[in-house]
């Protein structure tokens, strides 16, 4: 992480990332990254590391329907509007049926329809399918 100011008053963060500089075999299909991050903005220092210490963005624990959660990527964070958000991305090649541990009732951001508990707890995706939920 990089920061400081540009453009005169301007405050900025660089996110910075490994960076492979040579040439390199990759046999696909192949995941090349898998990470994630959180960015809020209008927080100082401090308030990044109450983020943090209050455990406000969190992986979920998410079964496929194989009980392999290899292709499967979930995330609780709590936004700045004080809502929970929940992120569920299948990454497989395959549909699934994800279970994240936290089955709760919530909207789908996206269409802004209501989502059961048992609907989230029985959520099938597509494959490269990723859904956005809110709670609150």
């Amino acid at each position: 992480r990089v920061g400081g100011y540009a453009f005169g008053n301007l405050l900025v963060d660089r996110l910075c990332y490994g960076l492979q500089a040579e040439p390199c075999d990759v046999t696909g299909p192949a995941r090349i990254l898998d990470n994630a991050c959180v960015l809020v903005s209008s927080v100082d220092a401090a308030g990044t590391a109450r983020l943090h210490e209050d455990g406000a963005a969190q992986r979920v624990a998410c079964n496929g329907d194989d009980g392999d959660a290899t292709n499967v990527r979930a995330a609780a964070v709590r936004g700045q509007d004080g809502r929970e958000y929940l992120l569920v991305a299948n990454l497989g090649a395959g549909a699934c049926t994800v279970a994240p541990w936290q089955s709760r009732d919530y909207t789908d951001v996206v269409t802004g329809k209501p989502v059961s508990a048992a609907d989230v707890a029985a959520l099938t995706l597509q494959p490269d399918e990723v859904r956005l939920f809110v709670r609150g």
